[in-house]
């Protein structure tokens, strides 16, 4: 059973460790060990829950979505934090409530652009962040001085 590996209990309580820095969990490799190979993007479930519970017995290959069937997320109904409407929410994020309108606004001000002046030529743009109007202008302001034309 895996034996010569030193196992260790991650924060969610299940056994892994690395081998050629790689890392492998517990539950996963006695099933390829006693089962043989597991299909890509498939999940190995627990049937008691019981995460650490590694025994062969109590292991059984799912798909994805039938292993998101297995353990649901628990969700609320709550008020948006902005706005008042009632939204749908995870009940372990620990985040404010913002409905789906508000999430949006919120990721599209993040991603506008301001006007900006370029520190090196002086030229107008629009950027996040930044104070170089393009890589040329970051190439010759970041490293030299500003060059003047001689007369």
């Amino acid at each position: 059973m895996s034996m010569g590996r030193r196992w260790r209990v991650n924060g969610q309580g299940y056994f892994y460790c690395y081998e050629r820095g790689k890392k492998l969990y517990r539950h996963r490799v006695l099933w390829q060990e006693q089962r043989g190979n597991i299909p890509d993007g498939w999940h190995v479930h627990h049937i008691n829950g019981i995460k650490g519970d590694d025994r062969i017995e109590n292991l059984a290959i799912v798909s994805p979505l039938d292993h998101r069937a297995k353990h649901p997320v628990a969700r609320s109904v709550a008020r948006c934090d902005k706005c008042g409407v009632e939204c749908v929410r995870s009940v372990f994020s620990g985040r404010p409530a913002r409905c789906t309108k508000c999430q949006q606004r919120a990721a599209d001000a993040k991603r506008s652009a301001i006007p900006r002046k370029c520190v090196h030529c002086g030229a107008e743009f629009n950027s996040r962040r930044g104070n170089y109007c393009g890589q040329r202008c970051v190439n010759l302001g970041g490293r030299w001085p500003r060059l003047q034309p001689d007369g």
